[in-house]
């Protein structure tokens, strides 16, 4: 699992902006920083089947910062390389993202002129940004992910200033081969959360609801029944949780950090959906 970047209370030291954590051994280690993307948060970072890394966007630290639109891409071996395209989204935060059929894909985020929701795709065979068609209302802080052959958003902020009427908890899914958006069956109105896809099912942790109040709850949607289940806590149980990071692997869900906390849980996915 690869972190980069994010928010502290002060700067972060050069070896703690980049971080491995290896699984099998459960211990975290900071390669040298070497030529890096710099200090940032709220940007966008995805992994690909061919073991790289592609970082999109973000602010600069400290309230205020400059938002950014640059485009990274990281290889074992080769370190980290600035990718220049001519041209592609407009610079900006709280976006989210994800890989798909060779693709980095973003939609939606603060960007200089306001929310913005629209959505691009990064062809690497091509090395070029493309906007594909736009779905949902605009939005920041929400949570995308890849599951199937299909993208899927959820939830986040139609303003940058969260509150109880600007909270969503839409479900969209866009499908690349035919280019359309469909509104699935709403779930939690949350914000600053996670979803990631692991065996057909899509699972969102932690975030903040309507109300401000943090969440600790895991989600499951299920496409094919296009139907919600919260999962029961059970044994430990991580505390609510948001602006955290998480990715998935073939059984399980991993989740670091998020405001006031590095710690570092594994989620095991037994889900099985309920029999009609």
């Amino acid at each position: 699992m690869h972190l980069f970047g994010g928010s502290s209370s002060g700067p972060l030291a050069p070896n703690q902006v980049w971080a491995v954590y290896e699984p099998g051994t459960r211990t975290w280690s900071c390669p040298e920083p070497g030529t890096t993307p710099g200090q940032r948060y709220a940007h966008v970072l995805v992994s690909s089947p061919e073991q790289e890394l592609w970082l999109f966007g973000g602010r600069q630290p400290f309230y205020l910062g400059t938002l950014l639109g640059d485009l990274w891409r990281w290889r074992e071996g080769a370190g980290w390389e600035q990718v220049r395209p001519a041209s592609g989204p407009a610079a900006g935060g709280w976006s989210a993202g994800t890989w798909l059929q060779s693709k980095m894909w973003i939609f939606g985020r603060v960007g200089p002129t306001g929310v913005l929701g629209d959505l691009w795709a990064w062809d690497q065979a091509v090395r070029e940004w493309r906007q594909k068609e736009s779905g949902p209302v605009a939005r920041c802080m929400h949570a995308m992910a890849a599951c199937g052959s299909k993208l899927y958003v959820h939830g986040g902020s139609r303003a940058q200033s969260a509150s109880g009427e600007t909270v969503l908890g839409d479900m969209w899914e866009y499908d690349p081969a035919s280019g359309l958006w469909r509104q699935r069956a709403s779930g939690p109105a949350l914000y600053d959360h996670t979803i990631v896809g692991v065996r057909g099912v899509l699972y969102v942790y932690g975030g903040c609801y309507s109300t401000g109040e943090r969440s600790a709850d895991v989600w499951a949607y299920d496409p094919g029944r296009d139907a919600w289940d919260r999962l029961p806590p059970s044994g430990a149980w991580p505390p609510a949780s948001q602006a955290h990071s998480a990715c998935g692997s073939p059984d399980r869900m991993f989740v670091f950090g998020g405001f006031a906390s590095n710690e570092s849980w594994e989620f095991r996915l037994p889900f099985a959906a309920p029999v009609p």
